[in-house]
């Protein structure tokens, strides 16, 4: 998975982290029951790969503190090889966000709010949270990120979660054509009031129709 992002993208956060934090910041996700991984293989070779949750308030209690206190101290080491990243860090953590958003920044902040605030009962699924989709650039046409979310939006379903939030950071236009295009839309009362202020996009799982006369790439679980 780690490979496969540095040959999408190895700028910004991400790149800046480096290879040993991301590896096991997705272990967090590989090997936890409450989330959702999977990766796409064209020609035997990863295409792309999706990272998600499927309950969230499980995630966050399943993941050791062993684990925490490694991905901080990797953290605080790249802050110290990269100054720079300390400016995006900042940046990311002053985006704004809807007042009712539930999701998450890719790879940096976690922003889960109470279920009972957006005026469902406790006892209600929250929604899953998309949190990662990376498709490397060669193979951007073959349609994979769409076959992605559709696996990702299926297990939500199996889960008996019928509602799934993704955030696109201000100003990544392509990401959110890929989403409306999809059936994702705006949450109700979280569209954004400026051009620094994130979009949350959501969709009804339930009304989600199973793909059919496609031929699907090879999927693997990640390793």
């Amino acid at each position: 998975m780690v490979a496969t992002q540095m040959k999408s993208t190895n700028v910004g956060t991400p790149g800046l982290l480096g290879r040993s934090y991301l590896r096991r910041y997705y272990r967090t996700f590989i090997y936890n029951p409450a989330c959702w991984t999977r990766v796409a293989y064209c020609d035997e070779h990863p295409a792309g790969f999706i990272v998600g949750v499927l309950r969230p308030a499980e995630r966050s209690r399943t993941i050791p503190p062993r684990q925490r206190i490694v991905l901080l101290l990797l953290g605080l080491r790249a802050l110290v090889i990269h100054p720079r990243l300390v400016r995006l860090l900042l940046a990311e953590a002053t985006r704004r966000v809807p007042s009712n958003a539930t999701g998450s920044f890719p790879l940096i902040l976690a922003r889960i709010r109470d279920p009972s605030r957006d005026g469902r009962s406790r006892y209600d699924a929250p929604p899953a949270t998309l949190t990662y989709l990376t498709v490397r650039f060669i193979y951007e046409e073959l349609g994979i990120g769409t076959r992605l979310v559709e696996t990702f939006e299926a297990a939500a379903l199996s889960h008996d979660v019928t509602t799934a939030n993704v955030i696109v950071p201000p100003g990544d236009l392509p990401a959110e054509a890929f989403f409306r295009i999809r059936g994702w839309s705006p949450a109700p009362g979280s569209e954004p009031t400026g051009s620094d202020c994130a979009r949350q996009l959501t969709r009804n799982l339930a009304l989600t129709a199973p793909a059919s006369g496609r031929s699907a790439p090879v999927w693997g679980r990640p390793t």
